[in-house]
């Protein structure tokens, strides 16, 4: 395999994750975003029932806010199908989900500080008589290369 070849089959992989890493966060906002939007047109019709009618002017700002907020999810969505548009089998997007998983624990226990990761094994500790979220850690930083070359070996096939 020459050097282009694996390159481009690393870019391809770094691709898919950084899909399947967007795609995690961008479910998050557009939930959220659905909450709020629901929340506040809510909050404007139990104002408008119950106290004056005048309420509703808010919808002046709310509708703009709204259409910009789903012109900004289209676009987001669009781009994020861009970054790996390649269908993937179940058993390639079960290890890509697998992978990003991990990498998502790892961001996540590196991102707590000593004090949180000591309570997190403590109370593994005192429920589970092991230390699992230092197993999975380990596991995890461990196994990450050889799921890496397993995931670009799948993917590029």
């Amino acid at each position: 395999m020459d050097y282009n070849s694996r390159m481009s089959s690393r870019v391809n992989v770094f691709r898919a994750i950084s899909a399947s890493v967007a795609r995690r966060i961008f479910w998050v906002a557009v939930t959220i975003l659905i909450i709020i939007f629901s929340v506040l047109l809510a909050i404007m019709w139990l104002l408008a029932h119950f106290i004056s009618p005048w309420w509703w002017i808010f919808l002046i700002v709310y509708i703009p806010l709204f259409v910009a907020c789903a012109l900004v999810v289209l676009i987001a969505n669009f781009l994020i199908k861009k970054l790996y548009p390649q269908k993937l089998n179940k058993e390639q997007k079960s290890q890509l989900d697998d992978f990003t998983q991990k990498l998502q624990r790892l961001v996540e226990t590196r991102g707590m500080g000593w004090p949180l990761f000591a309570l997190l094994n403590f109370k593994d500790l005192i429920l589970h008589r092991e230390l699992r979220t230092t197993k999975h850690v380990v596991s995890d930083a461990s196994s990450l290369k050889k799921d890496f070359a397993d995931l670009e070996r799948n993917l590029n096939l």
